[in-house]
């Protein structure tokens, strides 16, 4: 998967989670141990926060021209 947003609005819910579990299948069938994940780090920090409730660990921060992310990792 290259990118993924998704939206808050309530009839987008769990869709981000059901998004991370197809990707999750598709590496297991081609063979991919362990999977990656950057996004935004800036605000309240739900976003990072959401990514470590699917199993995903910090592994570092970046800067984007002012636009702070976050790279995070997890093993199959």
């Amino acid at each position: 998967m290259r990118l993924l947003i998704a939206a808050r609005d309530v009839r987008a819910r769990g869709l981000g989670r059901r998004l991370l579990a197809f990707a999750d299948d598709r590496a297991r069938a081609a063979g991919v141990t362990r999977l990656r994940v950057d996004c935004y780090a800036g605000g309240t920090g739900d976003l990072v926060r959401f990514y470590e409730s699917c199993g995903y660990q910090r592994l570092s921060t970046f800067d984007l021209d002012g636009w702070p992310g976050q790279l995070l990792g997890r093993s199959l």
